[in-house]
């Protein structure tokens, strides 16, 4: 979901708190970030403890404690957590980090059947990344998003969206894909032009395939086919999409997936520079 499956030395930083464990990924170029936030709701049993204060759990909200984070190789992590397939419903996931031994341990149980996997912390001299931070309240892209005013929002329900994005891929061949929002109709519209064809799409205001659509201003912003196709994969396990461009074309794509067993909602989000704004976030270090 996070990574094109040609690269192979992704970095995940990962952060926990008494709150969520975070993962966040940063592409190549930093021309996008993908987060996904596990809450501690979601988890049978959440344990979190640093160094320097006792254990909270899922109910201790009293407790203050400063998050802990580490870095492990994303293409590793992804491995361990599809031993017993892509999509097991049936398999219980342990997961545990040591700061003494600089491990991030993963147990699988599944019909009986015990698999641990333990994977090396990468250190920021290792790993070349800064991990300060993955939440809300420090630099990544997502907090520089909010600084800049929104041009348009848009809630799709996913089906139509899935299948107006299986038709673009069928069509990209490495091009460019523009989106654009209007205050007029068609009030959406995404093209791209690919090595043999090319595919325009419109989605009028009355479509169905809409839960929202608001738009204060014109705004036409081009995006890296391979970052549009890694912020599109988890339409195939969501309800909903929530689209939100700003008025330097970051583009925000945040997916509400499918509920689980337990009844809990997970989300998954992307954060998309537009080609003309390359160097917006690379000048802020992020």
């Amino acid at each position: 979901m996070f990574i094109a499956s040609d690269r192979k030395d992704h970095v995940c930083q990962v952060e926990a708190s008494s709150e969520a464990l975070i993962f966040l990924v940063t592409g190549k170029g930093k021309s996008y970030q993908a987060r996904a936030i596990l809450q501690a709701s979601m988890f049978e049993d959440y344990v979190f403890e640093d160094a320097q204060s006792l254990p909270a759990r899922n109910n201790d909200d009293d407790l203050d404690q400063d998050p802990i984070r580490f870095a492990v190789n994303l293409t590793m992590l992804l491995d361990c957590l599809q031993l017993f397939g892509p999509t097991s419903d049936t398999t219980a996931a342990t997961m545990t980090y040591s700061k003494e031994e600089e491990l991030f341990k993963i147990s699988l149980e599944e019909s009986g059947v015990l698999t641990t996997c333990d994977i090396t912390c990468l250190t920021a001299e290792d790993s070349h990344i800064h991990t300060q931070g993955l939440g809300d309240t420090h630099v990544t892209m997502f907090s520089v998003f909010r600084e800049y005013e929104e041009s348009c929002r848009l809630i799709f329900r996913a089906d139509p969206l899935r299948e107006a994005i299986h038709e673009l891929f069928e069509v990209l061949g490495g091009g460019d894909v523009t989106i654009s929002a209007s205050t007029e109709p068609p009030v959406f519209k995404v093209c791209v032009q690919g090595s043999k064809d090319a595919f325009e799409l419109e989605f009028p205001k009355s479509s169905d395939a809409f839960v929202l659509f608001q738009s204060s201003v014109d705004c036409c912003w081009s995006y890296f086919s391979p970052a549009l196709q890694l912020s599109m994969k988890a339409l195939s396990i969501s309800r909903e999409s929530y689209i939100r461009i700003n008025s330097e074309g970051m583009m925000s794509v945040q997916h509400q997936l499918r509920e689980t067993s337990r009844g809990h909602e997970t989300f998954v989000d992307f954060l998309l520079l537009a080609v003309e704004s390359q160097n917006l976030v690379q000048l802020r270090s992020i």
